[in-house]
């Protein structure tokens, strides 16, 4: 051990303070509360969270990757069991991380319909969910 005269000038020699892993002091590290911030997310944050990535022609367009879906939206599913189908967005339930999709819906057992929960993907030309993913 070594006692420093100047502890400004230790500061950038010290090989703990050069390998921060943090890049924000206002942003905790810690899974618990990363969990927390993200199911107790209000409606607005929640909005912004549920963004899908754009169809390369948007892309191009736009100059943008990724933009919040929003209801009226045309999106295409790219993962799960309904991958490959198109529609538009008719419902995006936002406290239940999810949005429905027109065209894909699920028979139920007792014969009836009932819209399947989508929950995020791409925008397109969408959002995913338990099952899928879409593209906007």
């Amino acid at each position: 051990y070594f006692i420093l005269a100047s502890p400004t000038s230790c500061l950038d020699l010290h090989p703990f303070v050069l390998a921060s892993m943090k890049y924000s002091a206002n942003v905790s590290s810690s899974r618990r509360k990363a969990r927390k911030t993200h199911f107790n997310a209000t409606s607005i944050v929640r909005a912004k969270l549920m963004s899908a990535p754009l169809s390369a022609e948007l892309k191009a367009k736009y100059n943008v990757n990724a933009m919040p879906v929003r209801k009226d939206d045309e999106v295409s599913v790219v993962r799960g069991s309904y991958k490959g189908r198109e529609g538009k967005i008719i419902q995006c339930y936002r406290r239940k991380w999810v949005i429905h999709i027109e065209r894909i819906i699920r028979e139920k057992a007792n014969g009836a319909s009932a819209l399947r929960a989508r929950a995020t993907g791409r925008r397109s030309t969408g959002w995913g969910m338990r099952g899928g993913a879409a593209r906007r």
